[in-house]
Order: structure tokens, then C-alpha cells, then sequence
């Protein structure tokens, strides 16, 4: 058996690590957004399963901030939901307080990684 340099065990501890679109924008929706897309990487997740649980607690606390505020909740052909009421520092905002919420729901550690 070859034994696994450093490098190829640090790579393996980091991959898969998804990057997930919260909100599309630009050429995707219609509005004031003047960034494509705002998307979330869960960096410092321990496991593909807790990575893909950050994304997914913080994409549906995105839907629910956007519903609260009125705004679409209507999903792009890239999965973030388009807002068309929203700038980009308004959604960079919202995506934000949607880590913060979950971050806060979790309390299992990894919410200062998130920060």
C-alpha cells in the first residue's frame, strides 16, 4: 500500500466542499442587482453531510427573509431565488443574516466559522 503524502490527505479532508447559489441576479433576474449571482461556500464544514446542511438551512432561511420582506421567492434555471426588489448590497445583507440565523439555530460549533 503507498502511504498518502500530506499534501493528498489535506486535499482529501477539503474536497467535496459545494458553492451554492443563494440568489440570482444580473442576467438572471430583473432588477437592481448589478452582481450574476450571490453564492455561499461552507468552509470549515467537517463532513460533505454537515456541508450540505449549512447550504441548505441557509438557502431556505434566505426564502423565508425574502417572503417576510415581500420580495420573490421565485427560483432562477440556476436554483437561487430571483429578487428583482433587491439590490446587491440588500441581498448581500439578507444572505448574511440568513448565515446569522442559522449559524445562531445550530449552536453545534461551526457558526464562527461561517463569520
Amino acid at each position: 500500500m503507498i502511504a498518502a503524502s500530506p499534501a493528498l490527505r489535506v486535499v482529501s479532508r477539503m474536497l467535496p466542499v459545494p458553492m451554492v447559489n443563494i440568489v440570482s441576479g444580473n442576467l438572471h433576474a430583473a432588477g437592481g442587482m448589478g452582481i450574476q449571482d450571490v453564492l455561499v461556500v461552507p468552509a470549515g464544514a467537517g463532513s460533505t453531510a454537515e456541508a450540505l446542511e449549512r447550504v441548505h438551512d441557509v438557502y431556505h432561511a434566505a426564502g423565508d427573509l425574502l417572503r417576510a420582506r415581500g420580495a420573490s421567492v421565485l427560483v432562477g434555471d440556476e436554483g437561487g431565488y430571483g429578487a428583482p426588489a433587491l439590490d446587491s448590497e440588500q441581498v448581500i445583507a439578507l444572505v448574511t443574516e440568513a448565515i446569522k440565523r442559522q449559524t445562531a439555530r445550530h449552536r453545534t460549533g461551526w457558526a464562527s466559522r461561517w463569520t
